[in-house]
């Protein structure tokens, strides 16, 4: 695990060091953090997007499969405890 957070680590200072074309100042940290704001409101809004997709066809198909059943006639069910006469 300590590996992998240093691996990460690295990463960072790798993307930061070829972005910046080799220094690292406080512009670049400012540069990273709207990059990071622009990726978490894209991601955001790709995943509001989706989730209203599956909603709206959760309810779709809901409708469908109980609008079926509609048209078909209810039985009570038997109560096995009765005897028939």
């Amino acid at each position: 695990m300590i590996l992998a957070l240093i691996a990460s680590i690295a990463i960072v200072v790798t993307g930061l060091l070829a972005m910046s074309g080799g220094k690292i100042t406080k512009g670049t940290f400012e540069e990273l953090a709207e990059s990071g704001k622009g990726f978490a409101q894209s991601v955001g809004r790709v995943t509001t997007s989706t989730v209203k997709t599956a909603v709206d066809e959760i309810k779709k198909e809901t409708h469908e499969h109980t609008e079926g059943q509609a048209d078909q006639p209810v039985e009570a069910p038997k109560d096995p405890n009765q005897s028939e006469q």
